[in-house]
């Protein structure tokens, strides 16, 4: 009996820890970053981006907390812009692939597949799915720009429409391609 009593207690155990490690598998950080370390972006500079066209790795010596992940940066200036306005430089969707977020789902990263548009940094999980992005949102700006050409999006209601047919059903992929006429 004491046998039976310690295999479902066993059992029992181990069920509730699958069942938090699978509930807490589904939680999507807001930022993407590294698991044991919380390190955003692979310790690349977002800033560097901006500054000088190019990834550049950051350094633990000049790092910033913000959104519960560790940024690191190239130098201190850049570590002083990223504070004093992290929403500017910061990648769109968190850090987490642009490509994969169009698609409903996350995905990391290459730091090395970016590409800023219209102020905002997207990075993506390589530089051909980079490609793929870059061609599916260029044409998504193209078919925008056509419908407002052709008058469609007179209303609040039509730029709404448009913009949900641009987006999909994701409410969190709009903000990054809301367009107006």
């Amino acid at each position: 009996m004491r046998r039976v009593i310690s295999n479902l207690v066993r059992v029992f155990t181990l069920f509730l820890f699958t069942l938090v490690v699978a509930s807490t598998a589904y939680a999507i950080d807001p930022v993407n970053k590294s698991f044991l370390r919380g390190i955003a972006i692979h310790g690349y500079d977002p800033v560097a981006y901006f500054t000088e066209g190019k990834p550049v790795e950051g350094s633990r010596t000049y790092s910033y907390a913000w959104k519960g992940a560790t940024w690191y940066f190239a130098n201190a200036q850049n570590r002083d812009l990223f504070a004093k306005d992290p929403e500017k430089y910061a990648p769109q969707y968190g850090g987490y692939c642009a490509y994969a977020v169009s698609q409903g789902t996350t995905a990391d990263i290459d730091p090395e597949a970016w590409k800023i548009v219209d102020g905002k940094l997207y990075l993506n999980l390589s530089k051909s799915i980079a490609k793929i992005w870059e061609w599916e949102y260029c044409s998504l700006v193209i078919f925008y720009q056509f419908t407002c050409s052709i008058s469609l999006c007179h209303s609040e209601q039509s730029e709404e429409f448009i913009t949900e047919i641009l987006c999909g059903v994701y409410p969190e992929q709009r903000e990054g391609l809301r367009m107006t006429c």
